[in-house]
């Protein structure tokens, strides 16, 4: 039977592959890259850049936000991306473990 430390170490790497999972799509690091020089993208924006889809637009930032990458607010009936560097730093955390 695991120990309840265990069950943390076992919650914490599935955030992990969560996380990594949001970073392993090119069309999500490429929202994410953008969002890093303009600060805020509306979703307009995003499909604009890319030339996808809304609804693919849609699921990918989904994907982004269910992970705390971004945040996405609505203001004046449209809905911004933000970048969330946080959690960017628990990547990059473990990343450093192997240098």
């Amino acid at each position: 039977m695991p120990s309840v430390g265990s069950s943390r170490i076992i919650q914490k790497a599935v955030t992990l592959d969560r996380l990594f999972f949001a970073l392993s799509h090119p069309l999500r690091r490429q929202v994410l890259q953008e969002l890093k020089r303009q600060e805020t993208l509306s979703v307009g924006d995003v499909v604009e850049m890319t030339q996808f889809a809304q609804p693919t637009i849609t699921r990918h930032l989904k994907i982004l936000a269910d992970v705390g990458l971004i945040q996405k607010r609505r203001w004046q009936g449209n809905v911004y991306c933000l970048l969330v560097p946080t959690q960017f730093a628990r990547v990059q955390e473990w990343l450093e473990t192997f240098s």
